[in-house]
């Protein structure tokens, strides 16, 4: 035969139950999809500062440590589309913190893979940067 629990241990499971829920739902919610922290690596760059320069620079190398394959027109909840670049990106940051080798790669790499290919604004931006890497390498100091 079985020992009983004591009544309330019984009386209390169901609501330790609910309990631990409602504990564990606010890490659940608090989760950052990839999608939001490549768009506030995009945000960080469109601001401009060293700084935030920096940090996105380590966002987009974790994304593309766990994401490494750019896509256009990703569906991204709310119904929108977004553009997944994170090589073009780092080499948006890497032009601009002077890490000119690693710039020129990262744009190598995001037009092997094509993604960028179907974005004309990045497209018109990698012309830039490229030009920008090519009149940089002209003059050496």
């Amino acid at each position: 035969m079985m020992p009983r629990l004591p009544r309330v241990l019984t009386v209390l499971a169901p609501f330790s139950i609910v309990l631990m829920a409602l504990l564990l739902a606010p890490a659940a919610q608090a989760q950052s999809y990839w999608f939001e922290t490549y768009q506030n690596a995009v945000d960080e760059i469109e601001r401009q500062d060293r700084g935030g320069l920096e940090h996105a620079l380590a966002l987009l190398d974790e994304l593309v440590a766990e994401q490494p394959v750019p896509r256009t027109k990703v569906r991204i909840p709310g119904n929108r589309r977004l553009d997944y670049l994170p090589y073009f990106q780092r080499a948006r940051v890497q032009s601009r913190l002077g890490m000119f080798g690693e710039a020129r790669y990262n744009l190598e790499v995001s037009e092997a893979f094509g993604a960028v290919k179907g974005n004309r604004l990045a497209m018109n931006e990698v012309r830039e940067i490229r030009a920008d890497l090519s009149q940089r390498s002209a003059v050496k100091p």
